[in-house]
């Protein structure tokens, strides 16, 4: 037993005074609630079974909120449920600030984890509210609540305000507790931003408070948040271990919400590392938490790291099936509070207009549009792009099998800006021949996917319906049709890139704006190519044969034009062709999947903070 769990006990059960059992309990459970669940369970439940006789409405409140907390913590749902409703219908009846702000932060919390973000923001908002007639120096926990939230919401400005005033305010009342905790919020906005130093800084700093003090859980968002900052460090195996020391204490503590979140950290980063097996058995974990917790802003991001696993081990169905469920849970999350929005800014409205202090009605009603906002912009995005994603990602491809049992030695570098792609790699085999392209559809996000979509459409007709076999000539196939379907109106839609067949040691090719380097004795060729689209364009000659033998160690590059384009550096200017070509000839003697690595690295240390600009694919094959 802890010391502060037997300081604890020895006042409560010398405290004869209901009323004053009840704030000791409470004044416990903000610092130490997950010392003992089982033990404070039997306390709550005791105690209400005192209420009646004692005839206290607020006292009750506090009780069952307590108790609903712990009941969610421990994963068991319906009964948190059950008390969490019978908190919400006694809420009206409270008087006292001093137990609503606990109450309306507790459920701002509980709706954030079902994705309720407009029923978490109006709780946040009236927690604040009822604390302006609170003299505790626990009132400051909504300033708290919306740095969560706005974080949640990846609006880290908002997210690192909030944090600031309440980290400033429990400073100002000695509360050390809230001090720490508004403290290692920040630290997250700041890993968020880059900013390492700094937030290590303050999550050592939080850290030796909560352990100097034997605040548990408090220690475990400590260190998993240490973990993060090993992990944007690349320091893999530290980063691990400051996870599963967090996993530990949380697993130790019962404390689900907390075993859910670390749990996809660790599956995260075994992803990174390629440790496909253990970041499966850990994402199987994670998914049976959440799903017990019912937590489907967590639930999803599992799933999505499923979709993620199980394209990288090559089993597409199992892939697509998670990614259904991640766009399914995602939707609805934000959905939902699209959905309510306009019955939540009456709802707002009214309450600013019975507002006595005008400075505070305009602080929640522009800081409450902010949010809504944001969360309109995430629906929209997820309604315009992720639609599609799940039945384009799979049908644009090739995969790991085809490829390997083609190409000797290749390597594939595929970062598309958004998650889907208008840049697509594409193969087959007819005969004794293997195609494969490389493209670079109009657009990206969503319409270049739907583009991708019709371009490898088109390809595969062309080759294995039509059995066209020279790549010039299914380049103009491919044009005819595009044009014939979707170019009205002087559209110029289509796709630019290079169409290889192989035969042997022996490459013919089509390119459409997008000349192949070949390396060959050291030396970097630029071979040729038309400039003319896959689509309809200025001119409309047809597309020329390019052919190519093959030598002992040769290699072949085929890029779009993502790379050249990226925007970085010391002056923000782009990477240029010249630039990748002099790259590959340097590198182009290590092994393929190291120029892979090298590749990526050098691209994101030019790009450093400023956005991607365009989808990214580099092709490197030897034969």
């Amino acid at each position: 037993m802890s010391k502060s769990l037997e300081k604890f006990l020895q006042k409560y059960n010398s405290e004869k005074i209901f009323k004053e059992r009840v704030i000791l309990i409470h004044d416990f459970f903000n610092l130490y609630y997950d010392s003992n669940f089982l033990l404070l369970n039997e306390i709550l439940e005791k105690e209400l079974g005192l209420v009646t006789h004692a005839g206290d409405n607020d006292a009750e409140v506090l009780l069952r909120y307590m108790l609903a907390f712990i009941f969610f913590e421990r994963g068991n749902s319906q009964k948190g449920q059950e008390e969490f409703d019978r908190v919400l219908k006694m809420l009206p009846e409270v008087k006292d600030p001093n137990v609503k702000v606990p109450v309306y932060n507790f459920l701002a919390f509980s709706q954030s984890h079902r994705g309720n973000y407009e029923k978490a923001f109006q709780y946040a908002y009236d927690c604040i509210k009822f604390a302006e007639n609170s003299q505790s120096k626990d009132r400051f926990w909504g300033e708290y609540t919306l740095g969560v939230l706005f974080f949640d919401l990846k609006d880290l400005d908002n997210s690192e305000k909030y944090y600031k005033i309440a980290a400033e305010n429990f400073h100002q009342k000695n509360n050390d507790y809230g001090f720490a905790r508004s403290e290692t919020g920040l630290s997250s906005v700041y890993i968020q931003r880059g900013d390492l130093v700094e937030a290590e800084k303050l999550l050592h700093r939080s850290l030796k408070y909560y352990t100097d003090n034997e605040i548990l859980s408090a220690q475990s968002r400590s260190l998993n948040d240490l973990g993060l900052i090993s992990k944007k460090k690349e320091e893999y195996e530290k980063a691990l271990g400051f996870f599963k020391q967090a996993l530990h204490i949380r697993k130790e503590l019962n404390y689900y919400q907390g075993i859910s979140t670390t749990l996809n950290e660790i599956a995260e980063l075994l992803l990174l590392i390629k440790n496909y097996p253990e970041a499966e058995k850990y994402l199987n974990e994670a998914k049976v938490v959440c799903e017990k917790i019912n937590n489907r802003s967590k639930l999803y991001r599992t799933h999505f790291m499923f979709y993620q696993l199980y394209r990288k081990t090559n089993e597409p169905w199992k892939a697509l099936e998670h990614f259904e469920l991640y766009d399914k849970l995602k939707s609805e999350v934000v959905g939902e509070v699209a959905n309510n929005k306009i019955n939540e800014l009456q709802k707002r409205t009214a309450t600013e207009k019975a507002e006595k202090e005008a400075e505070i009605e305009k602080l929640r009603n522009v800081e409450l549009k902010l949010a809504y906002d944001l969360i309109e912009e995430k629906n929209k995005e997820i309604t315009d792009s992720i639609q599609y994603a799940k039945k384009i990602q799979y049908t644009l491809l090739a995969n790991d099998e085809l490829l390997n049992n083609n190409l000797a030695e290749h390597f594939i570098l595929f970062k598309p800006k958004d998650i889907v792609s208008g840049d697509f790699y594409w193969a087959t085999k007819k005969d004794n021949r293997f195609y494969m392209a490389v493209c670079d559809s109009t657009g990206h996000g969503v319409p270049g996917a739907f583009m991708s979509l019709l371009n490898t459409s088109f390809l595969n007709e062309a080759i294995m319906e039509k059995n066209i076999s020279a790549p010039n000539e299914v380049f103009n196939y491919v044009r005819d049709k595009l044009i014939e379907n979707i170019s009205k109106e002087d559209q110029k839609d289509g796709m630019d890139g290079t169409l290889i067949c192989i035969e042997g040691n022996k490459i013919s090719y089509a390119a459409a704006y997008n000349s192949p380097s070949l390396v060959r004795n050291k030396e970097l060729i630029e071979l040729g190519a038309d400039r003319i689209p896959v689509g309809k364009g200025e001119r409309s000659q047809g597309f020329r044969l390019f052919e190519i033998e093959m030598q002992k160690d040769d290699v072949l590059y085929i890029c779009t034009d993502g790379y050249a384009d990226q925007f970085g550096g010391p002056r923000g200017k782009k990477f240029k062709y010249k630039q990748l070509q002099e790259l590959l000839l340097k590198n182009h003697e290590l092994h393929m999947k190291k120029q892979e690595e090298v590749l990526d690295e050098i691209l994101e240390q030019w790009k450093g903070g400023l956005e991607q600009v365009d989808d990214i694919l580099v092709v490197g094959i030897k034969i």
